[in-house]
């Protein structure tokens, strides 16, 4: 049955490319199940409009992509990019992907004829080797496996389409899944929402929810930390709203919720930990040209207080104190303003260069650390000791895996790993600091020129609770890494990408802006169709 549903979303991706009739009924938008924890809509009219795929000069890349298909391929979907109407679906409304626990993929469109729409699957069932039959009841038209029991379906009625997918563990019956649906029967859907509404209050290109219960369930295999479960918080999701402009794309972020207590809970939460906006005290710092950067505002204390009541955190808090840290000292390592950035990179050798400043009250923090690792040492020396005389394996202990610390100053050190770059970390003038590898000493408190004021980005490190970048431009046009991309890529594609500015991101805990800048005034899917034309067509 797998092979017969990438029949049905291969027809759907190549009808991206075309434009469809619009209906004005709502109807397809409540089929989405109330479970549903992770919603995309994508608008195909605006992306097709704005790529320019459509357009004379990617006439060469449509026609490639019809010559790699089959003759009969061919035959079936040229006639519907000519005349998207054929398909009987209509792509001037939202195509809508979704996840529930219970199904890993979920895709809904709107129909706009039925007749058509089943003349059209009709064709696709015959391109493929296995025929799944078409039943039809109530209006409903499923697309099933003989046999039953399929993991994945297909249903449409005079409105909706829909395709389901179920995850490997769930028992549920997809056909009664399909149909209960589809039919609008029985239970709540996701449309009564709260964060549907918001995502429905604004035109994008393409917009999404995400239900913090996902990232915790993420969380529980990589970083259950990160999202400590008992504060009352899974009630939370997030809409975000992309739109790609002339020279740009911008995101939209916001967090909301349908328990208003959990939301009030979360904002304050989030302006405790956070209390104030970057000035970005450290930009003399920073130099203009990095590979990633990021600041923010942190409350150590309340940091500490939060992660500590946290039961995934019990473990670290421990782990940390057989260290000989103090989990409520460490706290002050963060009391303010943070900037970290990645300034030099360099695959070959392996060589790094970051440096991360704290404003810190105390040096308490970073003597204790030091204080950790010195024991760590001298517990190792005696263990190699006993390795000596053969009362331990000595194989455990060997010398190039040895720590050294050496102190640079009050409140100041330098400690180093075999061959891994060294670190340089301290206390100077109420700043707590770190220097990864000398490329990260060398900048350390030094005053920049150009600094990061004169980057492209610089406006988003000031305001905000939090903020960080990604620099594109530096990357392949100032960096050793762009120098290494632009000798295997053929010379028009690296034109291209190198008119990728910079992505940044910045939020107060109740909104966030994304942005992807262009140094030109295309539009960002416009530049991606024309890397792809390029690659598929060899043109010079």
């Amino acid at each position: 049955m797998k092979a017969k549903l990438r029949h049905f979303m291969s027809a759907l991706a190549v009808l991206a490319i075309a434009l469809s009739s619009c209906s004005k009924s709502k109807v397809y938008e409540q089929v989405i199940p109330d479970d549903a924890d992770f919603v995309i809509a994508i608008s195909v009219n605006q992306l097709v409009k704005k790529s320019e795929i459509l357009s004379s000069e990617n006439k060469a890349l449509r026609e490639v992509i019809f010559s790699k298909s089959k003759e009969n391929v061919g035959k079936v979907f040229k006639p519907i990019v000519e005349d998207p109407k054929k398909s009987g679906l209509d792509f001037s409304s939202p195509i809508y992907f979704f996840q529930t626990p219970d199904f890993e993929a979920g895709i809904l469109a709107r129909v706009s004829d039925q007749g058509k729409l089943r003349d059209f699957i009709k064709q696709i069932i015959e391109l493929g080797e296995n025929k799944p039959q078409m039943v039809e009841k109530d209006g409903i038209t499923l697309i099933v496996d003989d046999k039953g029991g399929e993991n994945s379906a297909c249903a449409f009625s005079k409105d909706a389409l829909l395709i389901l997918s179920r995850t490997d563990s769930s028992s549920k019956d997809v056909r009664a899944e399909l149909t209960r649906l589809i039919n609008l029967k029985e239970g709540k859907r996701y449309y009564q929402r709260a964060a549907f509404k918001e995502l429905k209050s604004k035109d994008a290109d393409i917009a999404c929810i995400l239900e913090y219960s996902r990232l915790q369930r993420l969380a529980s295999d990589y970083a259950t930390p990160m999202f400590p479960l008992q504060k009352g918080l899974t009630d939370i999701q997030t809409v975000m709203h992309f739109t790609f402009e002339k020279g740009r794309m911008v995101g939209n972020f916001k967090y909301t919720s349908e328990n208003k207590d959990a939301l009030k809970k979360y904002q304050e939460l989030y302006k405790s930990l956070m209390p104030q906006k970057t000035k970005n005290v450290f930009e003399k710092y920073l130099p203009k040209n990095n590979f990633f950067i990021l600041n923010g505002f942190i409350d150590g204390t309340k940091a500490s207080s939060f992660y500590k009541d946290s039961p995934e955190f019990t473990p670290y808090l421990e782990a940390l104190s057989e260290m000989g840290l103090d989990p409520n000292q460490l706290s002050s390592l963060f009391d303010g303003e943070v900037a970290f950035t990645v300034n030099s990179f360099m695959p070959v050798g392996g060589k790094i260069g970051m440096v991360l400043y704290s404003q810190g009250k105390t040096p308490t923090a970073v003597d204790q650390i030091a204080s950790a690792i010195r024991s760590y040492i001298n517990g190792m020396d005696s263990l190699e000791r006993l390795a000596d005389k053969g009362d331990v394996d000595g194989e455990l202990y060997y010398y190039s895996d040895r720590i050294t610390l050496e102190t640079q100053g009050e409140h100041q050190y330098m400690a180093k790993k075999g061959n891994d770059p060294e670190l340089y970390f301290g206390h100077k003038d109420g700043v707590n600091y770190l220097a990864v590898g000398t490329e990260g000493k060398d900048i350390l408190f030094k005053e920049q020129a150009p600094s990061v004021k004169d980057a492209a980005y610089a406006s988003i490190l000031k305001g905000h609770s939090m903020a960080m970048a990604v620099d594109f431009n530096y990357i392949f046009t100032g960096s050793p890494i762009g120098g290494m991309i632009g000798a295997f890529l053929p010379p028009k594609i690296f034109e291209k990408i190198k008119t990728f500015s910079y992505l940044s991101m910045s939020g107060n805990g109740e909104e966030g802006q994304m942005e992807l800048k262009l140094t030109t005034k295309d539009n960002p899917l416009k530049l991606i169709t024309d890397i792809i034309r390029l690659l598929a067509t060899n043109e010079k």
